[in-house]
């Protein structure tokens, strides 16, 4: 992960960026995410949804057990 951006792990694999909102935004890659971050960053906005980085496929599944009650 991008030094600076405070995150945890769910799992190995699995990133989670903490927002203030009751939302979450899910990618695929860690690039999509850094894309968007890069974005929010352009138009001067912040980061106030949560965004989660799954990183494989194959991590779907723990992901939704994770978030099956969100």
């Amino acid at each position: 992960m991008k030094a600076g951006i405070n995150f945890s792990m769910i799992k190995n694999g699995i990133y989670i960026v903490s927002g203030t909102k009751n939302e979450l935004v899910v990618f695929g890659k860690e690039s999509d995410m850094l894309s968007f971050l890069e974005l929010l960053k352009l138009n001067e906005q912040v980061i106030n949804r949560s965004l989660v980085t799954l990183n494989v496929a194959s991590n779907t599944t723990e992901f939704l057990n994770h978030y099956k009650k969100f």
